[in-house]
Order: structure tokens, then sequence, then C-alpha cells
């Protein structure tokens, strides 16, 4: 943020990590509550270097075969979904619009997923790029 200057608008995510699953962290690589309180931390980090807008956006699903192993890694839908969910709560209680890209990839995640099963294919990086334009378009 130093190097860059004051952000006019910034379009921001954190979760799939987060949410996943290794072998050295069970459950998950960060519990709820300590995501959160990340969420918490870079948000009041990007509020004090001035962003007149931010914006959140709600991590993508995964292939819905459960779990999606990318060794050492795995994920579930159920537990992204559960982040998505706090985060949401948390980001409309801080009155940060919230972008939906979860739903936009999982409306047609047959074309919009990898063959990786995690990642975005072509066609899911075409819809996010629409969504997350359309989003910074209605918010500045």
């Amino acid at each position: 943020l130093k190097e860059l200057g004051t952000p006019d608008v910034v379009h921001w995510n954190n979760g799939l990590h987060d949410a996943g699953r290794k072998q050295t962290r069970d459950p998950v690589q960060y519990p709820l509550a300590e995501y959160l309180d990340n969420l918490a931390r870079i948000l009041a980090r990007l509020r004090a270097a001035g962003a007149r807008t931010v914006i959140w956006a709600s991590t993508t699903p995964v292939h819905p075969t459960l779990p999606v192993p990318h060794p050492p890694w795995s994920w579930t839908n159920t537990d992204i979904d559960r982040y998505n969910a706090a985060a949401e709560r948390f980001m409309r209680s801080e009155g940060v619009p919230v972008n939906d890209l979860h739903t936009v990839v999982w409306q047609d995640w047959e074309q919009r997923l990898s063959e990786d099963r995690i990642h975005l294919s072509p066609a899911g990086q075409e819809a996010c790029a629409q969504a997350v334009a359309g989003m910074v378009l209605n918010c500045v």
C-alpha cells in the first residue's frame, strides 16, 4: 500500500487457503475466529490507507466432488460456504459491499472451474472479471 499510494478502490478477497485443509493443519488452515480477526485487521489497514471504496469478494467454490484434493491441500464447499457466510456477515456489519463471486462460478461450475477442480477456467476468469468490473463501476 505504501508503494502504490492511496487507492481509490480495493476489490479484495481472502479465503480459499484459509478454509483449506492441510495434513499439518486440521481441521482447517485458519480457524474461523482467526480468519475473521484477520479480515478485520486487513480491512482496518485498507481504510487507514485511505481507500475510498473497499469491496469484499466471496471465495469461489471448488468442484462439488468432496473433498477436492490438491496435495497436500484439500477443500470442501461446506467449509468455503461457512467462511463465506461469516465473512459476508462481518463485511455487511462494516458497510462493505459484497461481490458474490461464489455464485458467479457456482451457477456454471462445470464451465467455470478448471480441470484441477479448484482454479478458474478461462470462462470462469472472464465471468469473474465481468462481475468485478460491474461491481467496481456500481460502487464508485
